[in-house]
Order: C-alpha cells, then sequence, then structure tokens
C-alpha cells in the first residue's frame, strides 16, 4: 500500500495497483484506492502549507500548491515525522523556474530556521547577574557558550523583510497588498534567530561589527581579550569598551549565553 501511494504521488503508474484491488472489498477498488492516492498527496502538500504560511501568503494558494505538489513528486517522502518533510524544500524553490526563485528558495530557508531554533534542546540561559558578578579582572578570559537555539541567517535577497511584510499583512484588517510585485529590501544582512526565555522565536538584524563580536565570542568561543583584538580593525578605540558591553548586556538578556567561564 505505501509504494503504490509513492508511486501515484509521484505521477507513476504502480505495479501495486492490481494486487491492491484484490484486497479491497467495494464495489470499485480502483476509485477507493484513489481516495487514499489523493488524500496522501494532498497531507503533504498541507503539511508544507502549515510549515510555510507566510511562503503560502506571498506565492498565493495557486503558485504555492503547484510548486508543493512538484515537490512532492520530485522528493517522495522518506522520513518518519512530517517535521523533516520540508527540508529540502529551500533548495527545491531556490533552483524552479519561478521568476523569483532566489528569493523564495531563501523565504523558505528562514521559515525553517524558525522551525528549527524553536525545536532547538533545551539548554541553560544564564542571567545577566552573573555577568554582573564576574570580578573585572576575569573579563579578558572570559568565554561564552551559545544557547543552542542561535542560529545566523544571511539574506541575500530580502527575505526577512518579505517575511515581516507578509507578517504585517496577516495581522491587518483588510485586502493585504500584493505581496509579490513589491521589491525586496535589505539585502545582504546577516540575521540573528534565538528562541528567548519565554520559549519565543525572534529575530534581529546584526550590525557588521557586532557580527564579528558575535561570531568569535558564541560562535568560534573566543575570549574577550581575542574578541576586543578583532574588533579594534573596526571599531575605534574609544569605542570599543562601550560597544563590547552593550553587546554583552544584550546577549544575555536576550537569553543567548547558557553559561559563561573565565579563567
Amino acid at each position: 500500500m505505501m509504494a503504490y501511494l509513492q508511486d501515484t504521488a509521484a505521477g507513476k503508474m504502480s505495479q501495486h495497483l492490481e494486487p491492491l484491488q484484490q484486497l479491497v472489498h467495494s464495489d470499485s477498488p480502483a476509485a477507493g484506492l484513489q481516495i487514499y492516492s489523493h488524500a496522501y498527496s494532498s497531507r503533504l502538500i498541507e503539511v508544507l502549507q502549515s510549515d510555510h504560511e507566510k511562503l503560502h501568503q506571498f506565492l498565493g494558494s495557486e503558485a504555492f500548491t503547484a510548486l508543493a505538489a512538484a515537490y512532492v513528486i520530485e522528493h517522495p517522502s522518506q522520513v518518519r515525522s512530517l517535521r523533516y518533510f520540508g527540508d529540502q524544500f529551500p533548495e527545491f524553490l531556490g533552483r524552479s523556474d519561478h521568476p523569483k526563485a532566489r528569493l523564495i528558495g531563501e523565504l523558505c530557508s528562514f521559515e525553517r530556521l524558525l522551525m528549527t531554533a524553536y525545536d532547538a534542546p533545551t539548554a541553560n540561559q544564564v542571567a545577566h547577574q552573573e555577568l554582573a558578578e564576574l570580578p573585572p579582572e576575569r573579563w579578558p578570559s572570559l568565554v561564552l557558550q551559545a544557547h543552542s537555539s542561535l542560529r545566523l541567517f544571511e539574506d541575500t535577497t530580502g527575505a526577512v523583510p518579505t517575511w515581516q511584510r507578509c507578517n504585517q499583512a496577516a495581522n491587518t484588517d483588510g485586502p493585504s497588498p500584493e505581496l509579490a510585485n513589491r521589491a525586496p529590501e535589505n539585502e545582504d544582512a546577516l540575521w540573528l534567530v534565538w528562541r528567548d526565555r519565554d520559549r519565543i522565536c525572534q529575530f534581529r538584524n546584526l550590525h557588521p561589527a557586532e557580527q564579528i563580536a558575535l561570531r568569535s565570542m558564541l560562535v568560534d568561543n573566543n575570549t574577550l581579550a581575542a574578541t576586543a583584538e578583532l574588533l579594534m580593525e573596526t571599531l575605534p578605540a574609544e569605542r570599543l569598551a562601550t560597544d563590547i558591553k552593550q553587546w554583552l548586556d544584550c546577549w544575555f538578556e536576550d537569553g543567548l549565553v547558557s553559561s559563561l567561564a573565565s579563567d
């Protein structure tokens, strides 16, 4: 039965049809099996729509359903959990013949990244008080461990502003704007994505200098002293201490740090 469903979902004639018909006690076994076949494909398309509400809103139902149906054919489900069925959907969209293939591929990637951040393992989120109580002489050797939900998203097409416009339109009474005809904004931006203390996914754009600091401390686990040396090539000396302190305060308040250590 599973082989039959996967064959028909891929648009192929199935060699399993005839033996299955012999097992179905119905006046019209072929029609009965067709119902299951249609339901199987429809359910997978519904899963993609549920996972990608903003992408569906951006494309419109007709275009989204056509692309999702093509994905179901090209990528038959190989996983037990529907949570992972759409993992290859961004790449599929990015090489599709849609006129905004790169944008919809990145929009899909961003939505899946939000899912991944939300599903990240539970981890400690260090309170800001622990940082405040650290003796000054131990600050240069400070090393941070990032929270399990922390992700970085490189947006080259304006996918995140597009997601934001879709979200705004979805929460505004009245007709939605023509989202698909809007020009992308804020291309080539790096976005920080994480799950906050209330288990809500958050994201914000990173200033280039903060990108350096965050990658150094929360991705590469460099010390504060090593990070400051990197930043000296970017920031004026008089701003260095103030900016680093501001970023650290923000990271701890946002729950981005799961542990800190200092020699």
